[in-house]
């Protein structure tokens, strides 16, 4: 039996489409990290890191956020590859690399149309841009992918011939299940809209450079979106069906466009074709027995030859794009949904445990916020304390009217301006267990731990502790670019928004972070000109994570526990606790 293609074929055919398919899919994760690390990370990227989208076989946007663009990369060349892999084992089947390679020509143009506009009327207007030889290397690749595309589709369909039944008398060719037809519809409308769109964001952008009026009218008006749909439809649809007589999704289902007598269709058929896609309801008409573009311009979309697996089979395949879209657009939320549960579990637990011991080693630093139960009630009491004689506790009673602020700085205000008319009072040791809640930040059956502090009749329970003559740190953030001028992270900075401490120690609780700064060190407050404390590390990397316990004196000799936490992965973040 004769094969279907040349052993030359196959290898031209089947291995450029494994390459290209190879290089598309790791290049799309390269580049899509990269610009996320440019972008979250406020990096400057190395311009030779540019040549990683010069390459890729599919170029659309570049951005740090997940959209459909990267879907379409990285789909597209994943049934490229599988297509690859099924071709070189059976020789014959190749729906899946026409269709990917389609998809690759259109892209193809559509980009090189996109960078030339860049190099002639937007680069231009970049004086002195560096290493602006960049963008002249994209049409280069632009038209050696479409051209390899361009001819590896010219040997596909030089093979492929009509499904036909015969019979005695006639020899009938079988028409595309309605079906099919409607994946066309659906399949070709995504792909145009993807294509296209970043042309059209870079003809408005030139526009919008010259005549801002007139794009803010354009793009207000309702015949916006018809006249892109009309333009894009214009350039699609002749493009493939006159060169191949398939569009991608044709290709997909091994469909063609033909006349009635069964020949290719002529440019001025195509063209009617597409002018009658507008008509109203015509993507849905092809569900009676011949479409309105198929009835007007007499033409026919009708079945090849099959030569590998059912269609049917192939929309099974499709079907896989449901879970791969829905983990890829809400995996990630469902993943940060979960790690934010963790890291809220962290919190809540890394407060209970600074309350549990701010109670056990209650000192004169401390000033203890109360909430009271009683509806409608906006006074905030605070208890300041001033002497610790057992398990009696001397506080100078605090209160401030109509206010809802019970953070650091409303207390260590308040205390200013009460220290020296404050009520003192006596309070036991136990009193203040007791008035911490059950669960940091439940705030319903008050009455349950709460405490009649004053003798009043109201009960109280501890809503924050602070110690406002200790350092008060807060914000931990990485800094970058103090090592050779890099961009590499050299440390941690937090602010501190309380008084003058030292910090002592510095001990890893997991990850092995190499801190340089010479112990003991200052933790300055705001009044000194440079408030804060800032750790230099050598070896902290964006996907390293690591907990260190930071143990500060201040000028009392009390020992305050601070926590920083770093996690990478989707909850990304840098956190900053204080334990005790």
């Amino acid at each position: 039996m004769q094969e279907l293609y040349s052993k030359k074929d196959v290898r031209i055919i089947g291995f450029s489409a494994l390459v290209i398919s190879i290089l598309g899919i790791l290049l799309s994760f390269k580049t899509y990290f990269l610009a996320k690390t440019f972008f979250t990370d406020a990096h400057e990227p190395q311009p030779f890191l540019q040549l990683y989208w010069v390459f890729k076989p599919i170029l659309l946007f570049l951005g740090p956020d997940k959209t459909p663009f990267d879907v379409y990369e990285v789909f597209v060349c994943f049934m490229m590859l599988i297509g690859a892999a099924i071709f070189l084992k059976n020789k014959k089947d190749t729906r899946l690399i026409a269709f990917s390679m389609a998809v690759l020509l259109i892209s193809n143009v559509t980009s090189l149309v996109n960078i030339l506009m860049f190099i002639f009327f937007i680069l231009p207007k970049r004086n002195g841009e560096a290493y602006s030889f960049f963008p002249y290397l994209y049409p280069v690749f632009n038209i050696a992918y479409a051209v390899l595309a361009f001819m590896i589709l010219k040997k596909i369909r030089e093979k492929k011939v009509l499904d036909t039944t015969v019979s005695e008398t006639t020899v009938k060719i079988s028409d595309t299940p309605k079906m099919q037809r409607f994946i066309h519809f659906f399949v070709d409308t995504l792909i145009m809209a993807l294509v296209f769109m970043p042309v059209a964001f870079r003809v408005f952008e030139i526009f919008l450079r010259n005549n801002e009026t007139f794009m803010r009218t354009f793009n207000e008006s309702k015949l916006t979106l018809f006249l892109l749909l009309f333009i894009c439809r214009f350039l699609y649809y002749p493009f493939f069906e006159i060169v191949f007589g398939s569009t991608p999704a044709k290709f997909l289902t091994e469909s063609r466009v033909i006349t009635s007598q069964a020949t290719n269709p002529q440019s001025g058929n195509i063209f009617l074709r597409t002018l009658c896609r507008h008509i109203p309801f015509d993507a849905v008409s092809f569900f009676w027995k011949t479409g309105w573009h198929d009835r007007f311009s007499e033409t026919y979309v009708v079945k090849e030859e099959r030569v590998g697996f059912k269609t049917n089979k192939l929309l099974w395949f499709l079907l896989l794009l449901i879970p791969y879209l829905s983990f890829y657009y809400k995996g990630d939320d469902l993943l940060m949904m979960y790690t934010q549960m963790q890291s809220n579990g962290y919190m809540v637990k890394y407060e209970e445990d600074f309350r549990q011991n701010s109670v056990k080693n209650i000192n004169t630093s401390q000033v203890f916020v109360l909430r009271t139960p009683i509806m409608g009630e906006y006074k905030l009491y605070m208890l300041k304390i001033e002497k610790v004689n057992g398990n009696e506790i001397i506080c100078k009673k605090l209160v401030q009217d109509q206010t809802y602020s019970s953070n650091y700085f409303a207390a260590r205000d308040i205390y200013q301006k009460q220290k020296d008319t404050a009520e003192l009072v006596k309070i036991e040791r136990q009193d203040f267990t007791k008035a911490l809640t059950q669960t940091y930040g439940n705030t319903e059956n008050p009455e349950k731990n709460g405490v009649d502090f004053f003798k009043n009749g109201n009960r109280y329970e501890i809503e924050n502790i602070y110690s406002i003559a200790s350092p008060y740190l807060e914000n931990a953030n990485l800094r970058y670019g103090l090592y050779n001028n890099s961009r590499d992270i050299s440390g941690v900075m937090m602010t501190n928004n309380g008084k003058l401490g030292t910090l002592t120690k510095i001990k890893n609780i997991s990850g092995n972070i190499k801190w340089e700064n010479q112990l003991p060190m200052q933790v300055t407050p705001p009044e000194s000109g440079q408030n804060g404390l800032y750790l230099k590390a050598k070896n902290i990397q964006r996907d390293s994570d690591f907990e260190t316990d930071l143990y500060i004196r201040d000028s009392l000799n009390n020992q305050q526990i601070y926590r920083i936490i770093k996690t990478s992965g989707v909850d990304s973040q840098l956190r900053l606790f204080q334990l005790q």
